[in-house]
């Protein structure tokens, strides 16, 4: 009986001693590695949690560590997130106790409802609770706030489908070529389609134009930057790719760069293809101005793709046109006559002489003795400049659109 007894006790106590483990590994939206709550305050954490991610649609969790290796707090952050599979829309809270340090990461709908000044206000209302070891408020207070700031947050698919419902142009099935201000004629539509939906393969990266005329009341960077959301443009995890917007009622266009788009199309290699459009745009020749917009983009991305892209001193060479060469030669001709037309006037020499004993007076001159004195020499440098000798600053201008996703791009008029 006894031994019974000590049998029954044992499994009791073993059984007591998993349950903690169990319970911590059922806990989808807290791992208190540091131990930190006990395991009635991680269950009501959990379930706080649980209730705001799946109303809110963003994953929100908390965890803890108290040894995270070699790995900064901001990578054992992202590796976690990975780890335990919350979804493209989060806010992950990280504390080290450690070092007594904390992070905060937010992803895809996370970032747009919560800025960088955001975590920091958040911080600090969480922060004392951690300091003076009230880990279950700190917890609670940050749970509580990340649910307000993404409720405060505009409603992004909200805001696309009100951009989209104006696109009568999606009837045309046409990925690439949303031509709203009807600019082109249907076989252009398709034929303009087809080449883009070809460069797009062939580097990996999204090439599309969208004419308007009307954005709805927005600038026409903003309107460009949420239509490239919208319309779910873009390659690879990065969402790789360019937009071009034209604005027939303002008459100006604008290139939205994103992902790898923003390292391929630079400010500078921006402002070259904007240059290129104008023309063809003034004469209203819309089918030449967007076919020579896919051939640079292939070009531009080509280029970057090799490992330098087209930048502040290192852009395509322009060549002239072909009239200025006879132009050039024609005018240097004129020059050259009326020069030594003119010099030939100066000349009143009366005879051929080849001395000049008769330009001299008699016994003038005599030269007893001569020498020669070295007096100085100078030396002139020029430096030859390299390309980082450029004052001007390459690379590309970012902008954050209304979804908090980065952008380049720029534009011009017509």
């Amino acid at each position: 009986m006894k031994k019974l007894s000590i049998l029954c006790s044992s499994l009791l106590l073993a059984l007591m001693m998993c349950f903690p483990v169990y319970a911590s590994e059922n806990l989808r939206y807290v791992e208190d590695n540091a131990d930190l709550l006990t395991v009635s305050e991680q269950q009501e954490l959990n379930d706080t949690l649980t209730e705001i991610s799946e109303r809110q649609g963003v994953d929100v969790a908390v965890i803890t560590a108290d040894d995270m290796g070699d790995q900064s707090i901001e990578d054992y952050a992202k590796a976690k997130y990975d780890e335990r599979g919350y979804g493209n829309d989060g806010a992950l809270l990280v504390v080290n106790m450690e070092v007594r340090e904390w992070w905060m990461s937010t992803y895809g709908k996370g970032t747009t409802a919560i800025s960088s000044e955001d975590i920091s206000t958040i911080g600090s209302e969480f922060a004392p609770y951690l300091s003076s070891k009230e880990y279950a408020d700190a917890f609670e207070t940050y749970a509580r706030l990340c649910d307000d700031y993404i409720t405060r947050a505009p409603n992004l698919s909200e805001e696309y489908a009100q951009a989209l419902s104006g696109l009568t142009s999606l009837q045309d099935g046409l990925r690439f070529v949303n031509d709203d201000a009807r600019l082109l004629t249907e076989d252009e539509r398709k034929e303009l389609n087809d080449t883009l939906a070809e460069i797009g393969k062939r580097q990996g990266l999204d090439v599309a134009i969208l004419t308007t005329k009307d954005t709805g009341g927005k600038a026409l960077l903003d309107y460009a930057m949420t239509m490239y959301g919208a319309l779910e443009y873009g390659q690879g995890k990065n969402k790789d790719g360019i937009l071009l917007v034209v604005n027939m009622e303002t008459r100006k266009f604008w290139m939205a760069t994103h992902g790898y788009g923003i390292t391929a199309f630079t400010d500078a290699g921006i402002s070259y293809i904007s240059e290129k459009l104008g023309p063809s745009f003034k004469k209203e020749k819309y089918m030449k101005a967007f076919t020579t917009f896919g051939s640079l983009c292939e070009k531009f991305v080509e280029k970057a793709h090799n490992g330098k892209p087209y930048d502040v001193g290192n852009m395509p060479f322009k060549w002239l046109p072909w009239y200025c060469v006879p132009i050039s030669l024609l005018v240097g001709f004129v020059c050259a006559v009326f020069v030594v037309s003119k010099k030939r006037e100066q000349l009143h020499s009366v005879s051929f002489e080849d001395k000049a004993h008769n330009y001299m007076k008699k016994n003038t001159l005599k030269m007893k003795e001569s020498h020669d004195y070295f007096l100085y020499h100078t030396i002139t440098r020029h430096r030859i400049k390299s390309d980082d000798d450029d004052s001007s600053s390459g690379g590309s201008s970012t902008f954050t659109s209304s979804s908090g996703d980065t952008y380049g791009g720029g534009g011009g008029s017509f």
